[in-house]
């Protein structure tokens, strides 16, 4: 008998989904956290269809924001960000670096030039 078990806690609402399978008929269990829940049963001709319904409704919560309770959602996010966040700075730096580059060298041929202007010799 599958079961699922997902919550949505956002800044606004708390709510749960359950859904479960036995044999035909699909269960869904659904309402506020804390609050008194709704159920409704649908039957259907085959497992088969049963277990579409299912996995259709469990991937459109999932979908929604839903969440399996006790699964850590903002470990692997923050590990992302974090990655990120070190290559757009490796990134920048080396622009930076470009950039303090590339008027270095426009510097020292500024300088090439003014010192060939004012050493030059004299022609005979």
């Amino acid at each position: 008998m599958p079961s699922v078990y997902l919550e949505c806690v956002d800044g606004i609402s708390s709510k749960f989904w359950q859904c479960s399978i036995k044999g035909c008929d699909v269960t869904s269990t659904y309402g506020k956290i804390g609050g008194a829940p709704s159920s409704t049963t649908k039957s259907f001709p085959t497992a088969e269809k049963a277990q579409a319904f299912y996995d259709k409704e469990a991937n459109s919560k999932m979908n929604k924001g839903y969440q399996m309770k006790g699964k850590k959602v903002k470990a692997a996010p923050a590990k992302v960000m974090k990655a990120a966040m070190k290559v757009a700075m490796k990134a920048m730096a080396k622009a930076k670096a470009m950039k303090v580059m590339k008027v270095a060298v426009k510097a020292r041929m500024a300088r090439a030039r003014w010192r060939a202007r004012c050493f030059a010799s004299p022609g005979p």
